[in-house]
C-alpha cells in the first residue's frame, strides 16, 4: 500500500473542495494514485450529494443571460443559499449554461440536462458543482429567442447574483441607436412592470372570464344596477390588459406614453418597422 501523507491529502482537498476524510480515503482506495483519487471523490461525493440533494429546496440562485448573432438565451439555475449563488464556480457555471443553451437550442429540461459541454453532460457538470458547493442545484427555468435580442440582468446591489433577468427579441429589418436604444428600455421596462404577454390577444381566455366573472359578481353584490355593472365589467377588462400586457402599459419612463407608442416612435426614428415578436422574464424567488 502506497503512503498517503497529510501533503496529498491537502493537495486533493485544494483541488476537489472535499471533505478531509473523503479525500484521504479516496486516496488509500486508490493506493495513492492522485488523479484516480481525485475521480473517485467527484463520484462519491457527487453521488451523495445527489441523493440528499433531492430531499432540499432550492430556492435561492442567479439568472444569467447571453447574447450573439441574433440569438439570446436566459436560465435561472438555483442553489440553497446566496451565499454559494455568488460564487466563482456557480456563476461560471450558470454563464456556460446559458451559452451552450443560445448555441444548441435543447428542446426541453431533460434534452439540456443530457447534452454535452466539452466532452461531459450538462448533469455531470452540475453534479460536480454541487458536490463541491454541498447545496442542491437545478436549472430552474431556460429560454431562447432569436432575432433583434437583448437581455438585461438585475442585481439588487453591485456585484450580487442576477435575481431578475429579461431577454426581449424583436422583428425587424432596421438597426441602429434608436433599435438598441428600444431594446434596453423595453427589457428594463418588463423587468420592473412585469408583464404577461406581448399583445392583446394572447391573454389567456380563462383568465380574462374569471376576471369578468369576479367584477360582476362584486357588483352584484354591492347592489349595482345591471347597466353599471356592465360598464363596471368593462373596465375591469380594460384594467387587465392595461396591466398584463406589454404593449397596453404606460411605459416606465414616460407613463404619458405606452409601449406601444414608443416602439412605433422608435420605428419612425430607425426608419421601419418593429414588432415585438416575444419576451421572458425570470426571477429567482
Amino acid at each position: 500500500m502506497a503512503e498517503i501523507t497529510a501533503a496529498d491529502v491537502k493537495k486533493l482537498r485544494e483541488l476537489t473542495d472535499a471533505p478531509m476524510m473523503a479525500c484521504k480515503k479516496a486516496l488509500v482506495d486508490a493506493d495513492g494514485d492522485f488523479e484516480k483519487a481525485a475521480d473517485l471523490v467527484r463520484e462519491r461525493t457527487g453521488a451523495k450529494m445527489d441523493a440528499r440533494a433531492a430531499e432540499r429546496t432550492a430556492s435561492e440562485g442567479a439568472v444569467f443571460g447571453h447574447v450573439a448573432d441574433g440569438v439570446g438565451a436566459l436560465l435561472q439555475l438555483s442553489c440553497e443559499t446566496d451565499f454559494v449563488a455568488k460564487g466563482e464556480r456557480f456563476q461560471d457555471l450558470g454563464a456556460r449554461l446559458a451559452e451552450h443553451v443560445a448555441t444548441t437550442d435543447p428542446a426541453d429540461a431533460d434534452a439540456l440536462l443530457a447534452s454535452d459541454i466539452d466532452g461531459q453532460s450538462v448533469q455531470a457538470l452540475l453534479s460536480e458543482v454541487q458536490a463541491v458547493t454541498g447545496e442542491k442545484l437545478e436549472v430552474a427555468a431556460f429560454t431562447r429567442r432569436t432575432g433583434s435580442v437583448e437581455t438585461y440582468l438585475h442585481t439588487p446591489t453591485p456585484g450580487a447574483p442576477a435575481k431578475v433577468g429579461v431577454l426581449v427579441a424583436l422583428d425587424t429589418d432596421v438597426d441602429g441607436e434608436a433599435v438598441e436604444k428600444l431594446k434596453r428600455d423595453l427589457t428594463m421596462h418588463i423587468a420592473a412592470m412585469k408583464p404577461l404577454v406581448v399583445r392583446e390577444d394572447e391573454v389567456d381566455g380563462a383568465l380574462l372570464d374569471k376576471e369578468r366573472e369576479f367584477a360582476r359578481k362584486e357588483a352584484e353584490e354591492q347592489g349595482k344596477p345591471a347597466e353599471i355593472i356592465e360598464r363596471i365589467v368593462d373596465g375591469k377588462v380594460k384594467k387587465v390588459y392595461t396591466e398584463w400586457v406589454l404593449l397596453n402599459q404606460p411605459f416606465v419612463k414616460d407613463d404619458k406614453q405606452s409601449v406601444a407608442q414608443v416602439v412605433d416612435a422608435a420605428g419612425t426614428s430607425a426608419g421601419g418597422e418593429i414588432t415585438v415578436s416575444g419576451f421572458t422574464r425570470l426571477q429567482v424567488g
